[in-house]
Order: C-alpha cells, then sequence, then structure tokens
C-alpha cells in the first residue's frame, strides 16, 4: 500500500507539473510531449509520466495517439469561460439548496475562512488562498442535500483543475474574491436564494474573466 501510495503521489506531481507548464503557456497547443524529458525534469521514472499523461487525456488536456504519443490540447479563451460557466451552474444551484440547512455556526466558520484567506493574500500564499477557496465553496454545497450534485462538483473541482490557477494567474482576483465571499455570507444570512445562486454564477464569471484576461495576455505578449 505505501508503494502504491508512494506512486500516486509521483503522477499527482508530475500532473501539477505538466498542467502549470500548459497554463504558463510552455506547452503549446499541437505541441508534442516527451515523457524522458518530464521524466527527468520531475524526477520520476517513465511509468508515473505515462499515468499522468493518461489522466490529462482524461481532463481533456492532452491527446494520445499510437502515432504521435501525447500531444497537448491545451486551451482557449472559450474553453475558460464555458468551464467557468458549468461551473457557475451547478454551484449556484448546490448554493441556493444549502441555504436552508447553513446554521449561525456554518456562517461563522464560512467568515473564519474567509478572513484566513485575506491573511493569505496579504502574505501572498497562493496555494493556501486557492486551498481555503475551495474549502470556503466545499464547506456550503456540502450542507446540499443532494449528494449526487455535491459529488459532480467535486469531481468538476478536480478535472478542471486549471480553474485553481486563477489566483496565480491573476493575483488580483484574490482581494476581489474575498470581498465577493462577504457578499456571499450576506445572502446567505438573509436567506436570498435566487440572489445567492444568481451572484454564485456572476462569482465564477468574474473569475473566468480575470483569468482569460491575464493568459490571453501573457499568450500575446
Amino acid at each position: 500500500m505505501a508503494a502504491a501510495n508512494k506512486r500516486g503521489s509521483k503522477v499527482e506531481q508530475v500532473y501539477a507539473y505538466l498542467l502549470n507548464e500548459i497554463v504558463q503557456g510552455r506547452y503549446v497547443n499541437d505541441q508534442h510531449i516527451v515523457i524522458s524529458t518530464v521524466a527527468e525534469a520531475c524526477g520520476v521514472s517513465d511509468t508515473p509520466v505515462r499515468e499522468a499523461l493518461r489522466r490529462l487525456e482524461s481532463d481533456s488536456y492532452v491527446r494520445i495517439t499510437a502515432n504521435q504519443g501525447a500531444v497537448v490540447i491545451g486551451f482557449s479563451r472559450e474553453s475558460i469561460i464555458h468551464t467557468f460557466e458549468i461551473k457557475g451552474v451547478l454551484e449556484g444551484y448546490a448554493a441556493r439548496t444549502s441555504i436552508d440547512y447553513l446554521s449561525p455556526h456554518d456562517i461563522n466558520t464560512l467568515r473564519r475562512i474567509n478572513e484566513d484567506m485575506h491573511l493569505a493574500e496579504q502574505n501572498r500564499e497562493n496555494d493556501r488562498f486557492s486551498q481555503l477557496n475551495i474549502e470556503f465553496h466545499m464547506y456550503i454545497y456540502e450542507k446540499c442535500p443532494m449528494p449526487e450534485l455535491v459529488d459532480l462538483i467535486r469531481d468538476l473541482w478536480k478535472k478542471w483543475s486549471i480553474t485553481k490557477a486563477v489566483f496565480s494567474k491573476a493575483p488580483e482576483r484574490m482581494e476581489e474574491s474575498y470581498q465577493e465571499h462577504l457578499r456571499i455570507i450576506e445572502l446567505i444570512e438573509k436567506r436570498d436564494h435566487e440572489g445567492l445562486e444568481a451572484f454564485v454564477r456572476l462569482h465564477k464569471a468574474n473569475a473566468a474573466k480575470q483569468m482569460t484576461t491575464s493568459i490571453m495576455s501573457r499568450k500575446e505578449g
């Protein structure tokens, strides 16, 4: 079991490395990924690289063929926007249905998580901010009475992990996200079902706008 966990951690390491390379634009669309080069860069054998590439193929970041091996599909402005739109619809509805199950204690917990995010922003801890952001949102959605919807959202957070890069690609989004979370908490307190659903969708749209603007401007530069 320990060996399996170790291999799993190496796959995660390679997956994160390759996804970051794609996001940063160091791997561009239609570029071939050389397994031995990635293995050397990550300090691993070829096996976890192949497993990571299969996962990237499942998540639609690369295409693997018998003749070409792994080729980057990457992402476009439209694909990023569509991804956030889908997340907005699902997460907005999950937030709406969670309102009646969130207690005053839960609301205080959301405030604490959001303040921890603010501190992470001030300390320029982008990765911690991103992780706390997931914690904030999932804390709300896990109160949803539909576990199937919660599982779907959780799976999409994993599959579309590129969306977590918004804070590293557009650091200015952190302050905006913190402020928007305050609004989310306010809407929960008011038990404004429709308002919360609409605002969560806007929250995701704002993230998409920031991320695409940042990434596309870097590509053009």
